[in-house]
């Protein structure tokens, strides 16, 4: 039986080859990703797992997150939508759990969130819920456009007939023009905005490294929404949308 271990993923030279060949990571189990939350929010990473020479058998990203308010607990992971942890079976989650745990209490950690785990954590009464949308994008274009709703084609054309244009951006300038509609948006919506750092440190390691990308739309020369997608192997994920209802 392999050992579990406790390992930083940005001292393993090779982290995204291995786990480009284990079923069912996802880019927020890259140590890009990891980069980011260390650099943007000082977060320890714990990650747990166990490996083989050319890929992971299981695996549960974790960072420590310490506040005066709350205290210490152990996040898989934070800012992230979902984080399945990676394992081949029931037995090998639960050995995880069972580390994690451990880790914990070593730690001191009042809790531990995982965002996912499901699959084997079905007996268990989640603290909150939240709806995932999978979309293939196999089908193609045609294919995808006759599955929306007649009233997102009609806004769709709408927004044609207006010369509506959309870009796709790996630049800064793009990362910033975002940054302000998320300013305006999350003030909508009675939020405060993440800090612009995270934003730069997301260009940094994920946009610019050509592992995201910014779409953004145009209207009279005035950027009008932008979402910010990212991506590796062969999924991309919807991360941000902000827009400016003026």
């Amino acid at each position: 039986m392999h050992e579990v271990s406790v390992i930083n993923p940005l001292e393993i030279e090779n982290w995204n080859n291995l786990l480009a060949t284990t079923p069912g990571y996802s880019f927020f189990h890259t140590a890009h990703w990891s980069d980011v939350l260390i650099k943007s929010y000082r977060y320890t990473p714990l990650y747990l797992c166990t490996r083989s020479n050319d890929s992971f058998i299981s695996l549960m990203p974790l960072m420590e997150v310490s506040s005066p308010i709350t205290g210490k607990r152990g996040v898989c992971l934070p800012f992230t939508d979902t984080c399945e942890p990676v394992s081949e079976n029931g037995q090998c989650f639960r050995r995880l759990i069972d580390e994690a745990v451990m880790l914990g209490k070593k730690r001191q950690w009042k809790y531990l969130e995982i965002r996912g785990g499901g699959k084997y954590l079905s007996a268990e009464k989640p603290s909150e819920t939240f709806i995932g949308h999978i979309l293939d994008l196999r089908c193609g274009q045609k294919k995808l456009y006759s599955n929306l709703r007649d009233s997102t084609r009609r806004n769709i054309k709408k927004a044609q007939n207006e010369k509506v244009e959309v870009h796709i951006s790996h630049e800064l300038k793009a990362v910033k023009e975002f940054c302000r509609l998320n300013t305006l948006t999350r003030k909508m919506h009675g939020l405060p905005p993440q800090p612009y750092k995270f934003f730069q440190h997301l260009y940094d390691r994920v946009i610019s490294q050509n592992m995201g990308f910014v779409a953004f739309a145009t209207f009279h020369g005035q950027t009008v929404a932008a979402n910010v997608y990212l991506h590796f192997g062969d999924e991309v994920i919807y991360k941000y949308g902000a827009s400016d209802k003026a």
